[in-house]
């Protein structure tokens, strides 16, 4: 009894202590039961609006690369990584190893390759030797192991050298073989940088400049009135260009002029123009207005030059 430290004391703060904590507890089950109730979610109006469709990701080529590296801790590692690296478009429209393209320099036997770029109208060339193609070979290979790259490529001559025949041969083969390599679908993805690189695509190149034709033996006609006048140029089809496309010709003069390419002159074939250095134009009429076409096997005469027209010009050309 009182307010000593005795037994009734004690119940009071045990009593107390209690209450206090059935009320915590109590709090705490109803601010759980408050948090678990599920907010109303804010709604938004959407509007779907048709627009342009999004524009083609560039082709992502994977690159497998090696690497060192030291690291914070214990041990020294390493190891292989692979990097994606964003690559061009192919950009080859048509390919072409022409046998006139066959040069030989020191010993040294280089295939002219005509190339026509995507979106271009002229083919430039360029030269490249038999072991180029076969390292282009060899780095193909390591890109694609599963692609039958080895498969058509022309085989070494060890013991016999490569000519006449042997050489044409290896021509066509590695024309074949470059052709189909440019249609393979590798040749988008992780064989394109190594095909660009061989084929110089993207880089700068001068065309070559068009032969004029030795002055004619007619009276009054020398060279220095064809200089001054004009003068009749020869110009090479290259390959891929069609009839209505324009070919950008150098002239003796050194500029470079346009001329339209006219129906019935396939790749390889020789036509020739008239230039006209004042006016700084080109065009199919040969002097005085006379388009000049010889035949095979014909004689020259004074009636061989006349003007063609029509569907005999047609048919001459497929004679």
């Amino acid at each position: 009894m009182g307010w000593g430290k005795g037994k009734g004391h004690h119940a009071a703060v045990v009593a107390a202590e209690a209450a206090l904590v059935g009320g915590a507890i109590v709090g705490t089950a109803a601010v759980a039961a408050a948090a678990s109730r599920p907010r109303p979610a804010r709604r938004t109006e959407v509007v779907v609006v048709q627009g342009a469709p999004a524009p083609a990701a560039a082709p992502l080529v994977v690159v497998p690369s090696k690497g060192k590296g030291k690291r914070k801790g214990k041990g020294k590692g390493k190891g292989k990584w692979k990097s994606a690296a964003e690559i061009p478009a192919l950009g080859i429209a048509a390919i072409g190893i022409p046998a006139t393209s066959i040069e030989r320099q020191a010993g040294v036997t280089f295939f002219g390759i005509d190339v026509l770029a995507e979106g271009t109208a002229v083919a430039y060339q360029v030269r490249r030797r038999y072991r180029e193609f076969d390292g282009l070979r060899a780095s193909l290979h390591r890109l694609a192991p599963s692609a039958a790259i080895n498969c058509d490529f022309p085989p070494k001559h060890r013991f016999f050298g490569c000519e006449g025949a042997r050489l044409e041969a290896r021509r066509t083969a590695l024309e074949q073989w470059l052709k189909r390599a440019l249609s393979d679908p590798n040749s988008r993805g992780c064989w394109c940088m190594q095909l660009r690189n061989f084929l110089e695509v993207g880089q700068v190149h001068t065309l070559p400049e068009a032969a004029p034709l030795p002055p004619a033996s007619a009276p009054g006609w020398n060279a220095s009135a064809t200089e001054e006048e004009g003068q009749t140029l020869q110009i090479t089809v290259p390959d891929g260009v069609a009839a209505g496309q324009a070919l950008a010709v150098s002239v003796p003069d050194g500029r470079q002029l346009a001329f339209t390419l006219p129906v019935g002159y396939p790749a390889g074939s020789v036509l020739e123009v008239w230039f006209e250095p004042t006016a700084g134009i080109l065009n199919m009429d040969c002097h005085a207005g006379i388009l000049r076409i010889t035949l095979a096997g014909d004689e020259e005469s004074d009636d061989s030059a006349r003007p063609i027209i029509g569907s005999e010009r047609e048919e001459l050309l497929t004679r």
